[in-house]
């Protein structure tokens, strides 16, 4: 059985750890200011900020998840932790010999989407809820990157564009 998968929630208050003076804020700290090792160590000690930590249990078993980006990288390994906790995935790619390797690896309803066209995810949720259900979670995970390895920003103003349509304007 695999450990359940938790979101930590933090809850960080940067005040609530404030510093208390021995006398007054601005002092020199030695012997004459009033202040000894051990009341210096005492009253100026840094107090850190513990956070209130709060774990959500994550459960996908029988859950409707639409993956983007499914075919290969992250989103093939998304799509394997998603079946083995039970979700019901439809995956979306336009990589589609790769993408019918793995839905009938994870027996997924495979969707070919280009996920910059708005018409496209629209008619992959409906298609989705007509033939799994309503969808529970979609997560958006289709992506791209390219440009010479040491410079990235060398890539032409088409790729640029390319990448905010994908990276960006599929998600508005």
């Amino acid at each position: 059985m695999r450990p359940p998968l938790c979101i930590a929630q933090f809850d960080i208050d940067p005040w609530r750890a404030k510093r208390q003076p021995c006398r007054t804020e601005a002092h020199a700290h030695n012997t004459g200011s009033g202040c000894t090792a051990a009341s210096y160590a005492e009253s100026h000690a840094r107090q850190r900020a513990v956070p209130d930590i709060r774990e959500i249990p994550l459960e996908f078993q029988g859950k409707i998840i639409i993956l983007t980006g499914a075919a290969g990288g992250i989103g093939a390994a998304l799509a394997h932790e998603f079946a083995q906790r039970g979700a019901r995935l439809a995956l979306c790619d336009l990589n589609a010999p790769a993408l019918n390797d793995l839905c009938q690896e994870l027996g997924a309803l495979q969707m070919i989407c280009d996920v910059t066209v708005e018409s496209n995810i629209q008619a992959v949720v409906t298609e989705v809820e007509a033939t799994l259900g309503p969808v529970d979670i979609f997560f958006s995970n289709a992506g791209f990157s390219t440009g010479e390895p040491d410079h990235a920003a060398s890539a032409p103003d088409r790729v640029w564009q390319a990448a905010w349509d994908l990276h960006v304007m599929a998600h508005v």
